[in-house]
């Protein structure tokens, strides 16, 4: 939250800056890009204010390695941010407010920015900044090339800026993708998973969770190598997301293994969605090579512990995925919460 504030007041900042490069004496032919781009960063900041309210990402994984240093990188670059206003009124030239402007963004695209607009936007509602920052950047770039008059130095400050939102993006699906099956990977899966069952616990609504399995996966790369196995796993990922709804959440859990989270669902809905996940494996061979799998699932409408209900309910689901490996493989098990067993469906 303290990362999140920081931002915000940032965005803050650059909202009056750009604001202010408008009312410069300079900056006739310029004014109402800068009121363009003073828009933009009020968009951002409606964007940091409803995460501010979202009370569910008390219950979400750190989302950086060094959160500490991450504060005190996103402090410096609002007192460097402070010090512009001073310097914009120094020199009004046209080569100056671009010079000043590239060294807000270099702020703004400091990677924390990245990081949140890519986690938290599908919670946080309203427009993702995410979803726009090419645009904004590429403004910039076609504006200076309208002006003559700016030296190439400025031209490159411009194509740096949009390497380093490009590389941001890049880092950030490399720290929650699983880059071989382009799912989630477990890192992310939490992140995002977290934050829709804190939702879904303020709605009440079901949830339910279903584990995945690779029935003999080492067999397979043993006789085809570790290629085919690759295959496989690409396949099962390509399979799992064609035939989930798009507010599921798909991840790979580790080695074989994946998870799906299923956000309202209604009872029984899960185990139809887990049937039809395995009659799809078994019936078409991924890459070619035969293949099953084992399913378990549990599911369940969280309380007010909605952290530990919820890792409750992941380790039901897990429980039950076993006791599908354990009698027989190549078929679905739900955990009943009733009996404190799983339930085999034939």
């Amino acid at each position: 939250m303290e990362i999140i504030s920081l931002c915000r007041k940032i965005d803050e900042n650059a909202c009056e800056f750009y604001n202010r490069l408008s009312q410069l004496e300079g900056a006739s032919s310029l004014s109402n890009f800068w009121l363009e781009m003073s828009k933009e960063e009020s968009e951002h900041i409606d964007f940091w204010k409803r995460a501010e309210l979202f009370e569910e990402l008390s219950g979400i994984p750190i989302l950086f390695d060094n959160p500490e240093q991450v504060l005190a990188d996103l402090e410096k670059a609002l007192s460097r941010v402070l010090e512009l206003f001073e310097k914009c009124e120094e020199d009004c030239s046209v080569a100056n407010q671009f010079l000043l402007a590239y060294r807000m963004e270099f702020y703004l695209l400091h990677p924390a920015f990245e990081v949140l607009f890519h986690l938290l936007g599908p919670t946080a509602g309203g427009k993702n900044p995410e979803d726009e920052y090419d645009s904004h950047i590429a403004k910039f770039i076609e504006m200076l090339a309208k002006h003559g008059d700016v030296t190439p130095e400025l031209e490159l400050l411009g194509e740096t800026l949009e390497r380093l939102w490009k590389e941001n993006k890049r880092l950030v699906l490399q720290s929650t993708y699983d880059s071989l099956t382009e799912v989630l990977n477990r890192r992310g899966f939490f992140t995002f998973s977290t934050q829709i069952a804190h939702l879904s616990q303020r709605t009440r609504a079901r949830l339910a969770v279903i584990m995945i399995d690779i029935d003999h996966f080492k067999s397979i790369n043993d006789r085809l190598g570790h290629t085919a196995g690759d295959r496989v796993l690409e396949g099962t990922a390509r399979l799992l997301s064609r035939m989930v709804r798009k507010s599921d959440v798909v991840g790979r859990f580790g080695g074989e293994e994946f998870i799906v989270l299923l956000p309202e669902v209604t009872r029984g809905a899960a185990f139809l969605i887990a049937e039809g996940i395995r009659k799809a494996i078994e019936e078409t061979p991924l890459e070619g090579i035969p293949v099953t799998v084992s399913i378990g699932f549990a599911e369940a409408t969280l309380g007010h512990q909605v952290q530990q209900d919820y890792d409750q309910l992941i380790q039901k689901a897990d429980q039950a995925l076993y006791q599908a490996k354990e009698t027989g493989r190549n078929k679905v098990v739900e955990y009943r919460p009733e009996s404190g067993k799983p339930n085999r469906h034939a």
